[in-house]
């Protein structure tokens, strides 16, 4: 903007001396001198404006140096307030399951139950992606196949055996002249029956292997299990109860009944 006026003030400059003495040169002057008067206000204003942003600006990056200093200096609290929320939402939790354990369901009121049967659903959802899978179904469907597949073996072992005693007796002299068709023919069946043992072979080895990588995964997660029981331990009441999971099993909003009515039924 300052540019602009700047050039209109070149313009109005730039007449020459008897321009002023005609009409039309006058006109031309006062139009050239109002143009001015509008171009410098618009400077101010746009200085004005770019100040205003300059100091927005400088305020803005005052806050955000603020808010990191802040952020170094106590950001952990957020987490730590989030932690103790929930070991507070955990206590409660138990204490409610003491209660129901006590058939008083009601002792700390329902909206300390409604909030201990939320809190406990969330810490069991909370853990079910770490328990790791039962391998045990899988294992039985494999074993299952193994007597089979030994049974396959020791057939086609018996079969090549069965076979290579016709071709050591098809490869005899008969009257001094050895059966050319009948050897070829056992020796054909002999290749055919080691193609069949070898395939029952590798059949029986790829289910033992299969077995072993179960069972190893499975010892795996036996040895890890100690370590994610006491995460779990951690993270949410000691174990679930029947009455624990008779909070969970409740539908939302009432409360569950254990039998035995609670002792301050009559002053609901």
């Amino acid at each position: 903007m300052d540019a602009v006026a700047a050039y209109s003030a070149s313009q109005l400059e730039s007449p020459g001396m008897l321009t002023g003495f005609s009409r039309d040169g006058r006109q031309e002057r006062r139009h050239l001198a109002a143009r001015l008067t509008f171009d410098r206000q618009q400077a101010r204003d746009a200085r004005d404006r770019r100040d205003e942003a300059a100091a927005r600006v400088a305020d803005l990056r005052r806050d955000q140096d603020a808010l990191e200093r802040f952020e170094k200096a106590v950001g952990w609290r957020r987490d730590e307030i989030g932690r103790l929320h929930e070991q507070l939402d955990d206590h409660w939790a138990q204490m409610v399951a003491f209660s129901v354990g006590a058939d008083d369901p009601l002792a700390f009121g329902i909206d300390k139950l409604r909030h201990a049967r939320a809190t406990t659903v969330a810490r069991i959802t909370q853990l079910e992606p770490s328990i790791p899978p039962d391998r045990g179904e899988e294992w039985q469907k494999a074993r299952a196949q193994l007597p089979a597949l030994v049974r396959a073996r020791h057939q086609a072992e018996a079969a090549l055996a069965d076979r290579q005693e016709r071709l050591d007796a098809a490869g005899r002299r008969r009257w001094g002249r050895h059966d050319h068709e009948a050897i070829d023919a056992a020796n054909n069946r002999v290749g055919i029956a080691t193609q069949d043992l070898e395939a029952a072979v590798a059949a029986e080895r790829n289910l033992r292997v299969q077995l072993a990588r179960i069972s190893s995964r499975q010892q795996e997660v036996n040895r890890r299990s100690p370590t994610a029981s006491r995460d779990a331990r951690r993270s949410r009441p000691p174990s679930l109860s029947s009455r624990q999971r008779s909070i969970t099993s409740a539908p939302s909003g009432s409360a569950p009944y254990l039998g035995n009515p609670p002792r301050n039924w009559s002053t609901i």
